[in-house]
């Protein structure tokens, strides 16, 4: 008997302990389903159920069985519900995130587009005041000093996509061919400099981010710099030798006289104010954060160059040092001052009423255009635009893309594929605030030939129009050459309307 007893409690147990085993994954089912309660409910109910009617198990273990797993369905419920708490806040939190990045996305897309119309706006509002205007030169001379300012605000709203990829780590250098020269000069221009000197040479470098450090590096050398006579100096030279003769170390270097009565600046100082150590704040103006400086240290490191501030004496030196690929001569492209043809006919889309003045005014100038016509001022004028445009003798047609009226906001883009679809013969240019990689390569898949950014000066533009449009009839010649030349052999074919190969990025 007492053998048989100690089996039947065996029994019991193992029995207690296999059926708890087999609820533990519908108990776990409480987490994901809707209906996890009465769930967990009915599971207990049945253990309860299948344990007293068990011919294995006693009485006694039996209630001890349902009671224990009566106390832990409720331990387990409070937890299950602890745990779906936390679980459905972070998701909660997980789409206010993304839906707080698509909203910051949209606002600063919104942002960068109204206000670099609004600066557009307002430096060609200037600039034909200033074509017109015969008064003081002082006074024109500060009037072209806001056109400037209002360029390069421009400009930084073009780089924030930059800014972004840097601040995330994610930029990858962009190497442009540039006149280093006329780097120099563009940054320079409007600045009263004590002396400037700049390498006359043609380079391979990523000029976003040396623009983006060198316009804090002027402007700190003028803002923080002696109140009374800064004596600002900017140069750009070849600094030492490279084994490699197809690259050469570059040296941009600003100058200026520091402030009396500021501390003097020194290693450990920059190492401070760089991490953004407490005790720096105090040698701060009021107002600085250390942005400028701290980002201009982290862009530079990013990208692989060498910069240094230093102090001796009076005077606070600023260099920046990469090493650039060197170009035996201009681009081809840039060989040449591009002018364009007279007399050709455009056509101009935009919404905006001072766009359309100021476009009109830079081709009327700088053009010497055979007609200009104007199309905008209502939503009908978007719609009849490409027969307008396909109608009349057209050579040019330059599109904004984001057109707003009362009755919806409409996309150049779309008109851009109807002209492909019609066979236009001109060339489409598409003129837009927004200018980020991904539009651009919008504007290309659409069927833009020339792309000009809002921030170019009128000359700028007229020059980018020309350069596309020399390249269209080149290559217009080309293709008919050889349309001839397969019309002459027996397996000749029909060949598609021109479209350029590589079309023209007139960007600024």
């Amino acid at each position: 008997p007492d053998a048989h007893n100690t089996l039947h409690d065996l029994l019991s147990r193992n029995s207690i302990n296999i059926h708890l085993l087999f609820s533990v994954p519908q108990s776990l089912v409480i987490l994901f389903l809707r209906a996890d309660y009465l769930l967990l409910l009915w599971c207990t109910v049945c253990f309860a159920v299948f344990v007293l009617l068990s011919p294995n198990i006693t009485m006694g273990a039996a209630i001890f069985a349902v009671i224990t797993r009566c106390v832990i369905s409720v331990l387990f419920l409070i937890f299950a519900l602890f745990v779906k708490f936390i679980m459905m806040q972070q998701h909660k939190s997980e789409i206010d995130l993304k839906n707080n990045a698509e909203s910051s996305k949209k606002a600063d897309s919104i942002l960068n587009h109204s206000l670099k119309n609004r600066m557009a706006d307002a430096a060609g509002e200037v600039e034909i005041f200033l074509s017109k205007y015969r008064g003081p030169g002082e006074q024109t001379a500060s009037l072209w000093q806001c056109v400037r300012s209002l360029r390069r605000g421009m400009e930084m709203c073009q780089h924030r996509h930059a800014l972004l990829k840097l601040a995330a780590g994610k930029y990858t250098p962009r190497f442009t061919a540039v006149d280093v020269h006329e780097v120099g000069n563009a940054l320079a221009l409007g600045r009263d400099l004590l002396n400037k000197n700049f390498v006359r040479m043609w380079a391979q470098f990523d000029v976003v981010v040396c623009g983006m450090i060198l316009e804090n590096a002027l402007s700190n050398a003028f803002k923080h710099g002696c109140p009374r006579n800064p004596d600002v100096s900017f140069t750009i030279a070849v600094r030492g030798e490279s084994l490699d003769p197809d690259r050469v170390p570059l040296e941009f270097s600003v100058t200026n006289r520091a402030h009396p009565d500021r501390p003097k600046i020194t290693d450990e100082f920059i190492d401070k104010l760089i991490q953004g150590a407490p005790d720096a704040d105090r040698h701060l103006p009021l107002l600085s954060d250390r942005i400028g400086l701290s980002h201009c240290f982290m862009v530079a490191k990013s990208c692989g160059f060498s910069l240094s501030l230093k102090q001796d004496d009076d005077v606070v030196a600023f260099k920046l040092s990469l090493i650039a690929e060197t170009m035996t001569s201009a681009p081809r492209a840039e060989r040449r001052r591009w002018h364009v043809p007279p007399g050709l006919h455009y056509h101009v889309l935009d919404d905006s009423a001072v766009a359309r003045r100021v476009v009109t005014h830079h081709l009327m100038k700088h053009a010497s255009p055979g007609s200009v016509q104007a199309f905008g001022e209502t939503a009908d004028d978007f719609h009849n635009f490409v027969q307008a445009s396909m109608a009349d003798p057209v050579d040019v047609v330059i599109i904004d893309q984001n057109l707003e009226y009362n009755t919806g906001t409409y996309l150049g883009t779309d008109l851009l594929e109807q002209f492909v679809a019609e066979r236009f013969q001109g060339l489409l240019c598409m003129r837009s605030a927004n200018s980020s990689e991904a539009d651009v390569e919008l504007y290309i898949r659409k069927g833009a030939h020339c792309i000009l950014e809002k921030d170019m000066l009128g000359s700028e533009m007229v020059e980018a129009i020309a350069r596309a449009y020399i390249f269209k009839c080149d290559q217009q010649a080309h293709s008919e050459a050889a349309t001839v030349t397969q019309l002459q052999s027996p397996s000749s074919r029909v060949t598609t309307p021109w479209a350029l190969d590589e079309p023209f990025l007139g960007i600024s």
